[in-house]
């Protein structure tokens, strides 16, 4: 059979935009003939989100044509940002999403027309003992078939350099102990393999960096094929630097148009107050009208008042004046790019004064 596997859709019910990628998703897996879909965690940005839209939620499910849908709960399915942490339910299942659809927030084998699936929600609490590999590993039955797992955590070898909850974790013996031929992940929204281990990375844009194609994963149960499907609703990512001084800037030319864009743009430079910094982010927005989504960066951003003081700043600026008013252009703008990297690479110093 074909499994289609999606993780960290991240719908949230402030961005409609974000439920379009789930219905793109939706489409675009009946248009390739799948028997089953897993949700590899995070389908929703927060339980709050996902008790507003659970109706919206149902009934694109019971216009699909796929038999099994299941879902294998992520940390943010389980977190209400409206409680304290001491007060948050994860009895996620006591929500209505229909009857097509299957809450797992407990380790389960699942068996699913033939094909066994270890699912590995997120562990909410690292104590819980439901959740201990060698423990789930002595309980569960040797496979009659094949079996894969899918999970919403992070491979203990993927952590370097990731900051992550230790219930997140997922030992590098996992597919072995749970005798599981491969194991797919949601949680880290980036693509990443090694052995039988496959990250599915994030269906959508959902934070700063994360750039490159996003999609769903055909999981191909006879031929032990797993093949990613690109979702152009899911936003492609781009990263644009700016230089500004004062009210001073040239925005870089970027396609818009060819794809859903989200913009994160990071500022640095000099500005006068708050209220400039604010003026220069609307023209930027309007220069980038077309773009789906803007987001802005300004902590290098420094403020005239912190430098005005500077030493190093007061001397530079004179002699850079001086050779500037008496430059041709070609020279005037060789000593625009200087002083943009000047100010760049000394802003920690002109920031203390």
């Amino acid at each position: 059979m074909k499994i289609a596997l999606i993780a960290d859709v991240h719908v949230d019910k402030n961005l409609p935009w974000t439920q379009k990628v789930w219905e793109a998703f939706l489409k675009r897996a009946a248009e390739l003939k799948v028997e089953g879909v897993i949700i590899a965690g995070d389908l929703f940005e927060n339980k709050e989100s996902a008790l507003a839209l659970r109706e919206w939620f149902s009934r694109t499910l019971e216009a699909a044509p796929f038999s099994h849908v299941i879902w294998v709960a992520g940390n943010h399915d389980l977190t209400d940002p409206t409680k304290d942490k001491q007060d948050q339910d994860v009895a996620l299942a006591d929500l209505n999403f229909g009857e097509k659809i299957e809450i797992f927030s407990k380790p389960h084998l699942y068996s699913l027309d033939g094909l066994e699936v270890f699912l590995y929600p997120f562990r909410m609490d690292p104590d819980d003992e439901q959740f201990q590999v060698w423990k789930l590993a002595q309980e569960t039955p040797e496979p009659v078939g094949r079996r894969i797992g899918v999970g919403h955590g992070s491979l203990s070898d993927w952590i370097s350099g990731i900051k992550e909850k230790e219930g997140s974790i997922i030992p590098r013996n996992f597919a072995s102990m749970l005798k599981c031929e491969r194991v797919f992940l949601g949680h880290i929204h980036e693509r990443k393999s090694v052995e039988v281990y496959q990250s599915l990375g994030s269906a959508r844009v959902w934070r700063k960096g994360e750039t490159g194609d996003h999609g769903f994963w055909i999981y191909d149960s006879t031929t032990d094929t797993p093949t990613f499907v690109p979702l152009p609703e899911g936003r492609v990512a781009q990263e644009v630097r700016i230089f500004v001084f004062y009210d001073s800037f040239s925005p870089p030319h970027v396609d818009t148009t060819a794809a859903p864009l989200r913009l994160d743009i990071s500022l640095y430079g000099v500005v006068e107050s708050d209220h400039q910094k604010e003026a220069i982010q609307t023209q930027i927005q309007n220069f980038y009208a077309e773009a789906a989504e803007i987001s802005f960066e300004t902590k290098d951003l420094i403020f005239s008042r912190q430098i005005r003081e500077s030493r190093l700043w007061r001397i530079f600026s004179a002699k850079w004046q001086a050779h500037y008013d008496k430059a041709d252009p070609e020279k005037q703008a060789q000593l625009l790019l200087a002083r943009e990297l000047f100010i760049k690479n000394v802003s920690p110093i002109l920031r203390e004064g």
